[in-house]
């Protein structure tokens, strides 16, 4: 008898498909096979999919979703409170020629022709006095006469410099503040700007003149080679026999000369910084000269770019505009001296005519000078903020202080901060108080009645039950030493 098939046998049902063919069991149905669950069609009007989301829309009722834009960091003044790019020092170093230039002007042309006058008349009254000495000297003694000429001139030059570096402390101290405070949009004014740079001024001469040693030091390290060498040939360099030892001092003081160049560029770099730290954060000097060395660390070669770039362009620039003033003042002198001299005009007009010209002359490059030294200190002061922006995140304190008085909220002075804020760029936490030294440290929970504190057992265990039972006369002593210190309390308070 031949086996059938298992789907012969399923053929054999309800259906009456008996010829030997496979029926499905869907097709079969409840003829001989059991139906699985069965789930209800979607509803009407259902999308036979589930409902596509994108990112920006998550419905159709709903309004589509925008990307975040970009916020550009608030501008309340001269520059934006960021870290600043090349192009935002250079373009506000030359917005300061339009920025609250009452102040700045006025303050620089009135300190710069104020040292220019003293000076100038310090020196012409010296020369004065030298050549009437001169002249009312004899022969016995006129090597005397012109050796107290010569000591009268190097007193008169070193009291020239030490002035001419006070005028230019009290200048740099008080555009310093003047600048900074049209970083964030406060126009001071003239009072303020001189008694903040009054306050400040020992404190920036001291760091000037910590500048002015380093290169006085320098220049005597390059000097003291070139001197050695000199005396070392007996001073005689042209003669043919010393001629290979001039040419060793001539190539070694050119290597020393643009040595001194190099390290008195990097101590610009590295300390200019110190008279714009004295005069906004209140540091003593030596404090800024620290501060200054701290604030470029890192940040050498860019600073050094900047100052180049700003100071090739002035240079230019100043040269430029100087040599066209001096251009327009020599023809009319060109046109009256030679009528002058025929005798066709007085003379004393001539001459009128000629100190008016020469006056006008010297107010427009007095003028044209405190223009190119605004420009000059405003970029110093610009790297110093973007410094301070780049190291201390000092531009998101500047927003806070822009934000508080635009509510009426009394600020303070937004740039004098906390030492440690200066160090770390944020207030470092306060110290917690130190327990004092010699005192146990307390017990944590309270003490059992009778002086008696129950064992603590492991977490997970039943606790044991404590025994407060006083002992009797003939309760052994316990061998632990906890339990005896704990027993020799309880029996004394119980005697009390």
């Amino acid at each position: 008898m031949t086996q059938q098939p298992w789907w012969d046998e399923a053929s054999n049902d309800a259906s009456g498909a008996g010829n030997g063919q496979f029926v499905p069991p869907q097709a079969a149905g409840a003829a001989g096979f059991a139906q699985g669950p069965q789930f209800p069609p979607p509803a009407q009007g259902f999308p036979p999919q589930g409902p596509q989301f994108n990112a920006w829309q998550y419905s159709a009722d709903a309004a589509p979703q925008q990307a975040p834009e970009w916020v550009p960091a608030p501008k309340p003044g001269l520059i934006p409170l960021r870290p600043l790019t090349f192009g935002d020092v250079i373009s506000a170093s030359f917005k300061l020629l339009r920025t609250n230039l009452q102040v700045n002007l006025g303050t620089s042309v009135i300190v710069m022709l104020l040292s220019t006058l003293i000076m100038g008349g310090a020196m012409a009254l010296m020369y004065f006095v030298a050549y009437n000495r001169l002249e009312m000297s004899s022969s016995y003694d006129s090597s005397t006469i012109s050796a107290g000429n010569a000591t009268l001139m190097i007193v008169v030059q070193l009291l020239a410099t030490l002035f001419a570096m006070v005028g230019g402390g009290f200048l740099q101290a008080a555009l310093s503040h003047s600048i900074a405070r049209a970083a964030i949009g406060d126009k001071v004014t003239f009072g303020e700007t001189w008694q903040r740079a009054f306050k400040r001024l020992p404190a920036v001469l001291v760091s000037l003149f910590v500048q002015a040693l380093f290169g006085f030091l320098a220049l005597v390290v390059v000097m003291a080679p070139i001197f050695i060498l000199i005396v070392t040939t007996g001073g005689d360099l042209g003669q043919r026999d010393n001629a290979a030892m001039a040419v060793i001092v001539m190539i070694v003081s050119i290597i020393l000369y643009i040595g001194l160049i190099l390290f008195s560029q990097a101590i610009y770099v590295r300390l200019g910084f110190a008279p714009n730290v004295a005069v906004l954060e209140g540091s003593g000097g030596i404090a800024s000269i620290k501060r200054s060395w701290q604030l470029t660390r890192g940040y050498f070669w860019r600073t050094f770019g900047i100052q180049i770039v700003v100071s090739f362009i002035i240079q230019n620039v100043l040269s430029i505009v100087i040599g066209g003033l001096y251009m327009l003042a020599l023809i009319p002198l060109a046109i009256l001296i030679p009528l002058g001299v025929a005798g066709t005009l007085d003379n004393s007009i001539v001459t009128v005519v000629m100190i008016v010209l020469l006056s006008i002359l010297f107010l427009l490059l007095t003028v044209v000078t405190a223009l190119s030294t605004i420009v000059q200190y405003g970029a110093n002061v610009l790297i110093y903020l973007d410094l301070r922006f780049r190291k201390e995140g000092f531009n998101l304190k500047l927003q806070k202080t822009t934000e508080d008085i635009a509510a009426g909220i009394p600020v303070t002075d937004p740039f004098d901060a906390d030492d440690e804020a200066r160090r770390l760029g944020a207030l470092a936490p306060a110290k917690q108080p130190a327990a004092p030294a010699g005192y146990p440290q307390p017990r944590m929970g309270y003490p059992q009645p009778g002086g008696m504190m129950p064992p603590q057992q492991a977490p997970g265990f039943p606790q044991q039950a404590p025994n407060f039972e006083q002992p009797t006369s003939g309760f052994q002593q316990p061998n632990d030493a906890w339990q005896q210190r704990s027993w020799d309390d309880g029996q004394g308070q119980n005697a009390q």
